[in-house]
């Protein structure tokens, strides 16, 4: 029951109730059927993404990291959106966070050496120079 309505919320785009149907599913059978853990990092990516276009890049970070941290999947991806949404923190801050700046082209780099490709009209054309001239 509540892996079916964590899939229903995942297709309204309701990530947040997603996530917490796919955990009351994992609290019942972490390893039952429909693989509710993996459901879960699957939302937290979703969500991640879904922050960095809302333009939460705090909120995104913290989402991405989770999958990151916890999934081997989509490692690429993953890491493009947390480089970018740490990027975008930083020239948002007005660049004052080294730091900051090179997490984000860590992540960056990682996401080019896997072959991770993006198209122009999905960021920032500020993001996408960062990312075509990193050099790994």
């Amino acid at each position: 029951m509540a892996l079916t309505q964590g899939e229903a919320l995942n297709r309204e785009s309701k990530y947040n109730e997603a996530g917490a149907a796919f955990r009351n599913a994992a609290n019942i059978k972490a390893d039952g059927p429909g693989s509710p853990q993996t459901q879960i990092l699957s939302m937290e990516l979703l969500q991640g993404m879904d922050q960095f276009y809302s333009g939460d890049y705090t909120s995104a970070t913290q989402h991405l990291e989770t999958y990151a941290s916890e999934s081997t999947e989509r490692q690429p991806l993953a890491h493009f959106y947390l480089g970018a949404s740490k990027l975008a923190r930083f020239f948002l801050t007005g660049s004052e966070d080294a730091s900051l700046r090179q997490e984000a082209l860590n992540d960056l780099k990682v996401a080019k050496q896997a072959g991770f490709k993006i198209t122009g009209q999905d960021v920032s054309p500020k993001i996408l120079q960062v990312y075509k001239e990193l050099a790994f």
